[in-house]
């Protein structure tokens, strides 16, 4: 793929910004290609400088990259199924019903609720959360919230208040 045809792709796994960096995994001979845009690979600690990288990569690889063909909405419900953080695989949270690292709670958050509602009916976290995470899930819960405030302003024809939200979006993501 050329210089100027990478530029134009979307991000795969947001499906919202333009790619800005590519990630490609080759095992036997055969690529598997992502293109990410900032946000995303910030998101998923896919820097260089990041020691969580290589994990990232693994549940990347592995089944947060929607599948080819899928609709919009199976894409947005995909899950990881390794922890990026710690490498925890889903499959052993089902099994043994333990969390390799706080963080694990949010990624695996509808098997977690569900096997709680299971086990014993109620869904309770009594937990501290740490103050890194704390930051970054208030800062997504705002960047949801503006998110859905651009997408009323637009149908209700407000183009000016959209561009107002699109530019704190914009901010926004380009500070976390």
């Amino acid at each position: 793929m050329g210089k100027y045809e990478e530029r134009s792709m979307i991000c795969q796994i947001c499906g919202k910004h333009g790619a800005s960096m590519l990630v490609r995994q080759i095992i036997d001979g055969k690529a598997k290609e992502l293109y990410l845009c900032r946000a995303c690979a910030k998101k998923h600690h896919l820097y260089s400088d990041d020691r969580k990288m290589h994990l990232s990569l693994k549940a990347i690889f592995d089944g947060l990259l929607p599948q080819k063909g899928g609709s919009g909405e199976a894409a947005e419900s995909v899950r990881p199924v390794v922890c990026p953080d710690c490498g925890t695989p889903l499959s052993r949270v089902k099994e043994k019903k333990i969390l390799g690292c706080p963080r694990c709670f949010f990624y695996f958050r509808d098997t977690v609720v569900k096997l709680m509602q299971e086990s014993s009916g109620e869904v309770f976290y009594a937990g501290r959360l740490p103050a890194q995470l704390e930051t970054f899930s208030e800062t997504a819960f705002s960047l949801h919230r503006l998110e859905e405030e651009l997408q009323k302003a637009v149908e209700n024809e407000e183009y000016e208040l959209a561009a107002y939200l699109r530019d704190k979006i914009k901010e926004q993501e380009v500070s976390t």
